[in-house]
């Protein structure tokens, strides 16, 4: 075999004929279509998102202010200033206060052997025979408001007494008897009522009569 003819390009085909037939020219075509086509899509969801920061900047940021929940205004006690008008008074002057009590009661000063209790007053009816009863009493403390609301852990509700915002709680003995406790801060002291539930209307009474001086 001759070898120049073997190595004569011209008897060989040209391997591009192959590489730009018409089919692959179209597929180049669609290819590039879809590259303009996702270089497109790219650049206007980029042009998009940042009119939308642009417009989101353009408004200030705002503060939002919170008010507090109200405070719930202490209850009022009712005040019956016809039917307390000619009842006995008990005042002493030097602790800066004074407390209406009924005709047919009494009151009495009974001493404590708690250095902190400063006066310790029993008010009983007159037609208690038991001894030792205490139907509504009122201690006045050197313990501190706090001091007293703390001893007993039980919630309670604020009243107003003596234009002073005051505690009134229930307790309940051993025996299942239902007392009536209001705690009332005056100065650096604490006056404490409790009164049986019995009473609880010659109780409120009572309290509604409540002057205090400073």
């Amino acid at each position: 075999m001759d070898l120049r003819n073997a190595i004569d390009p011209q008897n060989y085909p040209s391997s591009s004929s192959g590489l730009f037939s018409l089919p692959n020219k179209y597929i180049g075509i669609i290819i590039a279509l879809l590259c303009i086509v996702s270089l497109g899509s790219a650049i206007y969801f980029l042009m998009a998102h940042n009119k939308e920061t642009e417009f989101r900047n353009s408004f200030p940021p705002q503060n939002i202010i919170t008010s507090p929940s109200p405070t719930p205004a202490p209850q009022e006690l009712p005040k019956d200033i016809e039917e307390t008008s000619n009842w006995n008074v008990y005042s002493n002057s030097q602790y800066g206060y004074s407390i209406k009590y009924p005709l047919d009661w009494n009151g009495v000063i009974t001493p404590q052997g708690d250095p902190k209790i400063l006066e310790y007053v029993v008010f009983n009816p007159l037609s208690a025979t038991k001894a030792g009863e205490l139907s509504i009493t009122l201690t006045y403390t050197t313990r501190s408001y706090k001091e007293v609301l703390d001893s007993d852990p039980q919630p309670g509700e604020s009243i107003a007494v003596a234009s002073v915002t005051a505690t009134r709680k229930l307790k309940e003995d051993s025996q299942r008897n239902i007392s009536i406790s209001v705690a009332l801060p005056h100065n650096s002291n604490t006056f404490v009522l409790l009164g049986k539930e019995k009473y609880k209307d010659i109780f409120n009474q009572m309290l509604s009569t409540l002057n205090l001086t400073p």
